[in-house]
């Protein structure tokens, strides 16, 4: 990790389309680490509304802007081909 983040402070996803979401809805991504062909998906997790989203993300309750998560997803498949 490249940040100076505790652990307790982080939200991680192996999920790309949940990775996506977050995005979507505003959260940054902080980092990615690659594990082989697997990425791990970092957030802050600074705010509580992220386990709600991420749950209602699950269980197919959420709703967002559809462009802009097809552009963060495509993004985050690109990032994680080229392994950065």
């Amino acid at each position: 990790m490249t940040t100076n983040t505790k652990c307790s402070e982080i939200f991680p996803t192996d999920s790309t389309p949940l990775a996506a979401f977050l995005m979507t809805e505003g959260f940054p991504l902080i980092d990615v680490i690659f594990k082989g062909k697997y990425a791990n998906y970092l957030f802050l997790n600074d705010d509580p509304r992220i386990h709600e989203l991420a749950r209602n993300f699950e269980l197919l309750n959420a709703t967002t802007n559809a462009a802009q998560i097809i552009f963060n997803y495509q993004t985050l498949i690109k990032r994680a081909k080229r392994g950065y």
